[in-house]
């Protein structure tokens, strides 16, 4: 039961240090530190932990901030989880990314 303790802690400290860089970083336009920061987190973590509300707001910035860097998979698979989550919660997904999303999706195919 400790151990468990222990990697949830462990984990719960990691995630919060990656949401805040990234955060950070893409109020300074550090486009391609958000995208190291969110896919690591995003890498590192179990699927269904990140399609939470929280993340919401960190898949939509990994979204721009690869899409700005010109990655396309990245930017397609990050503005697609946001818009799940969205439906999910309630959270509209905001009508400005809805073209990048489809331009994204088309440069993967």
């Amino acid at each position: 039961f400790r151990l468990q303790l222990q990697m949830s802690i462990r984990y719960r400290l990691n995630s919060f240090g990656s949401l805040l860089l990234a955060n950070l970083y893409f109020k300074e336009n550090n486009y391609k530190e958000v995208e190291h920061e969110l896919v690591h987190l995003f890498n590192s973590t179990q699927k269904n932990r990140t399609l939470r509300k929280r993340f919401y707001r960190s898949w939509l910035q990994l979204g721009v901030a690869s899409y700005t860097l010109n990655n396309w998979c990245n930017a397609s698979q990050a503005l697609s989880q946001a818009k799940v989550i969205g439906q999910k919660t309630g959270l509209s997904f905001p009508s400005y990314l809805e073209e990048p999303l489809k331009y994204a999706n088309s440069q993967v195919e």
